[in-house]
């Protein structure tokens, strides 16, 4: 009897020595087929027949205001490492809103100070120094963008001495301004969130009812695209004359493609264009995000990135990174802000050398 145990013993250990072996490999035989099949309807093919691998490159420029500090700040978030620090070692000011020279030889940023002034500032970006570009004013000043020919700047602000601070409710109570580099300066438009297009003569803004250009030459201003109404692509659940502040838009050279997010129908519009202006798209591609803000491309066009909010619990931004030529644009990384003040959280500039 004893031997016939032993005999079974060793029969079971010889078993378990031949199917071990087995097993492993059927597992890593599926995960193979599963998982290398699933990266192939994933990822695009490149040139060599290989899965296309998202390298993302560079570094993204935030304003952000840690939860332990007073004061927001201008920060760097380095790519593929996703290291964030300061722009600015030591800084007693509220830096924000930073955008690069086409040449990256220079940044363009907004500073508030203690006695509760703003100007738009010029930062040299190999020897340090700064210099102004618009005088301090006491209203907030917004969002300044480089031309194509990086010698001018358009901004945004609100010209209203009982809130300095805040913005119009109309879209056209607020004013778009148009500054060179040495700081003469003048008042073009009544809208918000200018940018110019690739011809450097035509800003490109947002007013009430929709999409607007302003030729700079003619002073002609004409509307581009209808947004908010029955019929519009962009329209919001209960229309009021904010509906304006829910939407953040931008445009990349590089793909001829226009991004436009809304905040209040959780949704990201991109055009692929014909041309801007006239503005004319062959094709949009639309979907879902978690109260969508801020987007800002890639300098190559391939990806961009988005500011959302999630919305569980107490809350907190979080940077989406999206490949833009999927049919449905897929995230393909994310990093949070959950340790900073979500009052305090803009997009600004994304920057490869």
């Amino acid at each position: 009897m004893e031997e016939e145990i032993e005999n079974k013993k060793e029969n079971n250990s010889l078993i378990w020595i031949i199917i071990m072996p087995l097993a492993f490999l059927s597992v890593a035989l599926l995960y193979v087929f599963v998982f290398s099949n699933a990266a192939d309807d994933i990822f695009p093919e490149d040139e060599k027949g290989k899965p296309y691998v998202h390298r993302l490159e560079g570094e993204v420029y935030i304003t952000l205001a840690p939860l332990d500090q007073d004061l927001p700040d201008l920060y760097r978030l380095k790519l593929p490492s996703f290291t964030l620090e300061p722009v600015f070692e030591e800084s007693e000011y509220r830096n924000y809103m930073a955008n690069f020279s086409s040449d990256l030889k220079n940044m363009v940023f907004a500073r508030g100070y203690e006695d509760s002034t703003f100007q738009i500032l010029l930062l040299d970006e190999e020897t340090q120094e700064i210099s102004e570009v618009t005088p301090r004013t006491e209203f907030f000043v917004r969002n300044p963008i480089f031309s194509p020919d990086d010698d001018k700047i358009v901004y945004w602000l609100y010209e209203n001495e009982q809130n300095p601070w805040g913005v119009g409710v109309q879209a056209e109570d607020n004013s778009i301004y148009i500054s060179s580099l040495d700081g003469e300066r003048e008042k073009i438009a009544e809208g918000v969130y200018p940018f110019f297009a690739p011809d450097e003569d035509i800003v490109i803004f947002i007013k009430n009812d929709g999409l607007y250009s302003l030729d700079l030459k003619t002073g002609n201003e004409e509307l581009m695209v209808e947004l908010f109404t029955a019929e519009s692509l962009v329209t919001l659940p209960e229309h009021d004359a904010l509906g304006w502040a829910a939407l953040r838009l931008n445009y990349s050279i590089a793909d001829n493609v226009f991004v436009i997010t809304d905040s209040v129908n959780k949704e990201v519009h991109i055009f692929e264009l014909e041309t801007l202006t006239p503005f004319k798209y062959s094709s949009v591609k639309s979907f879902d995000a978690s109260k969508p803000n801020w987007p800002v491309f890639h300098p190559n066009g391939d990806y961009f990135f988005i500011l959302e909010y999630q919305e569980q619990g107490p809350g907190f931004p979080l940077l989406s990174f999206l490949y833009l030529d999927d049919e449905i644009p897929q995230r393909i990384d994310s990093f949070s802000l959950r340790n900073h003040d979500v009052v305090y959280v803009f997009s600004g500039d994304w920057v490869v050398r």
